[in-house]
């Protein structure tokens, strides 16, 4: 536990000094980030400075503030008969702190996470092109949070288990710079498709309540747009998150050959959110349409409220800019 706390600590330090940097190297009142006529080429990819700081800044408090919706998701993926409400109850359960359970190290990694998600994504895009640039900053955004997002959900799963289900506690937790292991893959995914609803739907979305809505407030239309979209790609992200969820808490998977873990990923997607009907034939469960609620909820949260930050940070820049 100590060298974990000395890890995030020294993380979050440089974090904080290269930020500084940023700051103090490339000024506000410029007006643009780099000047071209004295540096080289490739430095036109850099970002604008709100962007950069709205990743550093408001990344790590989106994620600490919604750890309990985050919490939940992995309650629930181990759970296969309690409701939503059920499911959020037992977040609390014991005390309001509960909650927050393993919060903590996600929210540390969630800066170099942000600034990806942010910066990074816009550098990516503009040398690969907007959809080679999803996957390659999902896969970034893992090499940082895999590990911390694996022991926050270890450590919701053992704190919901009562007295006489204290056998199944997991005893190793995951190390929070660690960015293989089971899961890695869907984790992927997840980030992936997750960032579709700021970086692909949002933009069609706000051009149609342009149309429906011409005289309602561009900003209004802007974050509407923001959370519809995460509202979406919530929907489409909600399996790959609780199989994540599901290798994370489930230790017998660390020492499976790679046949056994798809084995053990099917056997979960059908157990989780299908049944037998009439006829023997599958149908949905109840249980698919409360993992969705349940993901979409943290996803418009986490992408929404994040866009929403990065908007106005950038608004104010450039407002502040042209004066």
């Amino acid at each position: 536990m100590k060298r974990c706390e000395i890890f995030v600590s020294v993380f979050l330090l440089c974090d904080i000094a290269s930020v500084g940097f940023v700051v103090v190297k490339y000024p506000m009142s410029t007006g643009i980030l780099v000047n071209p006529a004295t540096v080289k080429t490739y430095t036109k990819y850099i970002p604008d400075r709100p962007l950069i700081i709205s990743g550093s800044l408001g990344g790590p408090f989106v994620v600490f503030i919604l750890t309990p919706f985050r919490n939940a998701l992995t309650l629930a993926s181990q759970d296969r008969i309690s409701s939503t409400t059920q499911i959020y109850k037992k977040c609390f359960a014991g005390g309001l702190q509960r909650g927050w359970t393993g919060g903590f190290y996600p929210s540390i990694p969630a800066i170099p996470q942000f600034v990806t998600l942010g910066p990074l994504y816009h550098v990516y895009s503009s040398l690969i092109g907007q959809y080679s640039a999803l996957l390659v900053t999902a896969a970034t955004e893992s090499v940082f949070t895999f590990g911390a997002h694996s022991r926050n959900a270890q450590m919701a799963f053992n704190e919901s288990l009562s007295s006489a289900n204290a056998h199944r506690r997991i005893t190793r937790l995951a190390t929070p710079w660690n960015f293989i292991g089971p899961g890695l893959t869907p984790h992927i995914l997840r980030n992936c498709v997750g960032m579709t609803g700021i970086r692909v739907f949002s933009k069609p979305i706000k051009s149609h309540l342009d149309e429906k809505f011409p005289n309602t407030s561009d900003k209004v239309k802007r974050t509407s747009a923001d959370f519809l979209g995460s509202l979406f790609s919530g929907i489409l992200s909600t399996p790959f998150n609780q199989l994540f969820n599901f290798f994370a808490t489930t230790p017998q998977a660390q020492s499976l050959c790679r046949t056994k873990r798809i084995a053990m990923a099917k056997d979960f997607f059908m157990k989780q959110y299908f049944v037998r009907g009439d006829g023997g034939r599958l149908r949905p469960s109840k249980i698919m349409m409360r993992d969705i609620a349940l993901r979409s909820i943290y996803s418009m949260g986490l992408f929404g409220i994040y866009a929403t930050i990065e908007r106005n940070l950038v608004d104010a820049y450039h407002a502040r800019a042209s004066l």
